[in-house]
């Protein structure tokens, strides 16, 4: 299965095969249930069990599908934007070039993207998995606050200030609250610690800058 699957497309594909698999099962059960002991197999009773499974089975899958591709236009956007570039179906509009007499401005260009990449400065500092605390829970504490600041990447490429703002708060109060327990077990110098704390610091500077340009 491709590596590219988010949690959701993988427990819908799997639930897809299971599915499937049960019903596969349950059709050749259900043809020698109805045949005679002087009978043949039912394939009529075996074809009416397969299609009811295969029909939830497929459309299951289908969607799981639908989800990959998706999380796939996410992250090729993300690419393209951390090397100062727009998705190449942003790059420009054809009609320009073609000298119709419909046309319609440009959506963006290469040296356009590149010049925002540089105004907004750093790249987003997107934080590893390491954990910091050896026990369950303040280590589940934790990765709940890194998943929530790595999250906010693609709101701040975007420019979505609102996602951002509703987003920020929840954030913040996980934050003191891991940084309490950082504190409490003396690891306030630790470099996943550290990186923490500039990934936070960097998240409420970009606010500022956006706050600042959609005053």
């Amino acid at each position: 299965m491709p590596n590219n699957r988010n949690l959701t497309s993988r427990i819908l594909f799997w639930i897809g095969i299971v599915i499937l698999a049960f019903g596969f099962v349950s059709g050749f059960v259900a043809g020698s249930l109805t045949a005679g002991e002087d009978s043949d197999f039912k394939f009529t009773a075996a074809l009416s069990v397969w299609a009811s499974y295969m029909i939830p089975g497929c459309l299951i899958i289908g969607f799981s599908e639908v989800i990959r591709l998706l999380q796939d236009v996410r992250d090729d956007l993300l690419r393209f934007r951390r090397k100062g570039r727009l998705a190449p179906h942003l790059a420009g509009n054809p009609l320009e070039e073609t000298g119709d007499e419909i046309s319609s401005p440009r959506v963006g260009t290469v040296e356009e993207a590149g010049a925002k990449a540089e105004q907004t400065g750093r790249l987003f500092p997107r934080l590893s998995r390491e954990n910091l605390f050896p026990d369950v829970e303040r280590a589940a504490k934790f990765y709940k606050l890194i998943k929530r600041i790595n999250a906010l990447e693609f709101y701040f490429e975007v420019e979505d200030k609102l996602t951002v703002e509703a987003k920020l708060g929840d954030v913040k109060r996980l934050y003191f609250e891991v940084k309490h327990l950082v504190f409490k077990a003396g690891l306030e110098h630790h470099p996943i610690w550290l990186d923490v704390v500039e990934a936070i610091r960097y998240v409420e500077e970009e606010y500022a800058r956006m706050e600042e340009k959609y005053a």
